[in-house]
């Protein structure tokens, strides 16, 4: 089986788009990190997957306060 210049200059530009794909992903992924530090102060996954649930659990308590708050006004001044 031969092996045709064309095949390998195909085939080398598929690694070279490969390699590229792989560094513009590394500093995508690099950047989310630093972004999750700056804004939430996490440094890992496992501390923003932490970060998350505390934060939806806070959400959670106030959408419940907001919705207690309504009701008492609606029952205060006949809405």
């Amino acid at each position: 089986m031969a092996v045709n210049v064309e095949d390998l200059i195909k085939l080398k530009k598929r690694i070279e788009k490969a390699k590229l794909d792989q560094a513009t992903a590394e500093g995508a992924l690099q950047q989310c990190m630093k972004q999750l530090e700056t804004e939430y102060g996490c440094k890992t996954l496992k501390q923003a997957q932490k970060k998350l649930e505390e934060m939806t659990e806070e959400h959670k308590k106030l959408e419940k306060g907001i919705k207690k708050a309504i009701e008492e006004l609606e029952e205060n001044y006949d809405f």
